[in-house]
């Protein structure tokens, strides 16, 4: 079947072997050949690959090019052209005259006095918007005398006529405090801070803004706990004064970030329902400078309580803007404490009869914050008089709540300090420049008569007007007329 025919001749055979020999031979290449037709075909592809998108290159060559060449001009500006200038290495031929050196030091004072100008200013235009977004002072403010658009202007026209070559986030701090918030006078707290354990303290709360520390609740880590969580003295034979340590369950150790509870919550209550039993005395001190966090889990069950002769019961209310940080602030307000949804804030006032309707033009929404204070024993632990002694520190919104209960239930309420604000809790938010946080009350806080918390703080109270450190000399001295002699 394969065979050749007969009638073919060897000789035209030969050739047509010659010839296949010819057209497959480059289906039989040697090692050397193959891999240059390999090479080859890479270097086709990419030299088609280039051409396709030579212009993208193109581009991009001259971009990063202008980029660095922008550099190269702008960064001896930037960083001083004085600064990197140096005569003694520089040729004599090249070295700058006195005229040229301070006019080059002119030019780049005034490019940076620029770049300073526009970045506080951005930074402060910013302060100020977030201030018409969430602050719901502006009214009230009004109100009492002090226009904020209107202090903002005049901080602003100082910022731009006046100071031009500090850009330093202090600089920036201490003006805003000192020229702005100040002539507010303690205004729903409204500062300029460094840091955030400077504007948020309940933050060093393990289980507060929704944090938890999964170490207090497991039962095999130990976790020490103070033996007690306050102190007491007898300032003279009528006089006794107890001191909290904190208000707060709680708490981390400096530096070590190491968890400790600052009191065992049966152990406590039998110590001072203990205290308050044996106490011989006529007059309480209740020590509670200084304190701006955790009030509510401690003051309400270990102090008040045991102390009261009848049920309280009150609501207070709160209302807010539409702003973002309002309405952030809000969720996690109502959510820590289990408060109701939100309703409209003209509907919710409307029941209030002596609210001033002139603090609602930007009001929009609200809630209600119902307390209940149930006497914790059948007759009062102590049956003296007690006096709260309190200052500017305590400003937290809670605080000022159970401070009203206290009142209620007989204490009176002696302030070291004025009492500035009372707002709670406290939104902070970083300038984009300066990198210093805003901190203010997005919350406007009523009793349940509409009377604002800010406009009227605890009233009435006694206002003793000293120092926070001569608080308590300042107490004893209202209560007994006598001068305290402190070791």
């Amino acid at each position: 079947m394969f065979g050749l025919a007969n009638n073919v001749d060897c000789k035209d055979l030969n050739n047509n072997v010659g010839e296949a020999e010819i057209l497959l031979r480059p289906l039989f290449l040697n090692g050397g050949d193959f891999m240059k037709l390999f090479w080859l075909k890479i270097k086709t592809s990419i030299s088609l690959f280039m051409e396709g998108r030579k212009k993208l290159f193109k581009r991009l060559y001259w971009t990063l090019a202008m980029l660095l060449l922008a550099f190269i001009i702008i960064m001896p500006i930037y960083t001083g052209i004085i600064g990197v200038y140096d005569p003694m290495t520089t040729p004599a031929s090249m070295r700058l005259t006195h005229e040229e050196l301070q006019e080059i030091r002119e030019i780049e004072g005034n490019l940076m006095a620029y770049w300073r100008e526009a970045s506080r200013n951005h930074d402060f235009a910013y302060m100020m918007w977030l201030l018409e977004e969430n602050f719901p002072f502006f009214e009230l403010s009004l109100r009492q005398g002090t226009d904020i658009t209107e202090l903002a202007i005049e901080a602003f026209s100082y910022l731009a006529d006046h100071v031009r070559y500090d850009i330093s986030p202090n600089f920036l701090l201490n003006f805003i405090n000192d020229n702005f918030s100040s002539r507010l006078n303690g205004l729903g707290q409204m500062r300029l801070a460094a840091s955030v354990g400077s504007v948020t303290p309940w933050l060093t709360e393990p289980y507060y803004m929704g944090y938890v520390d999964s170490r207090f609740a497991n039962p095999n880590i130990y976790i020490p706990t103070n033996e007690s969580n306050f102190s007491t003295q007898m300032l003279s034979q009528n006089v006794a004064h107890i001191e909290i340590d904190s208000f707060l369950q709680k708490g981390y150790a400096p530096l070590t970030n190491m968890p400790f509870w600052h009191y065992n919550v049966s152990t406590e209550r039998l110590l001072l329902n203990s205290f308050f039993r044996n106490l011989d005395a006529d007059h309480l001190i209740i020590d509670i400078r200084g304190h701006s966090e955790g009030f509510g889990e401690y003051f309400l069950p270990m102090l008040l309580e045991p102390n009261l002769r009848y049920i309280l019961e009150t609501n207070f209310f709160a209302f807010h803007t539409t702003g973002d940080f309002a309405m952030g602030v809000s969720s996690v307000f109502r959510n820590y404490h289990g408060l109701g949804d939100l309703v409209s804030a003209s509907s919710l006032a409307a029941e209030l009869p002596w609210v001033d309707w002139r603090d609602f033009e930007h009001l929009t929404h609200g809630f209600e914050i119902p307390m209940l204070a149930t006497p914790s024993l059948n007759e009062p632990a102590f049956n003296g008089k007690i006096w709260l002694l309190t200052d500017s520190c305590n400003f937290s919104g809670p605080n000022q709540i159970y401070l009203q209960l206290a009142q209620m239930a007989g204490f009176t309420i002696l302030y070291a300090e004025n009492p500035e604000s009372m707002g709670w809790p406290v939104s902070f938010t970083s300038l984009p420049n300066s990198g210093l946080l805003l901190r203010h009350n997005p919350l406007y806080f009523t009793d349940e008569r509409g009377l604002s918390l800010e406009e009227f703080v605890i009233v009435p109270h006694v206002n003793l007007d000293v120092n926070t450190n001569d608080g308590l000399v300042a107490a004893y001295s209202h209560i007994t007329g006598n001068i305290l002699q402190l070791p």
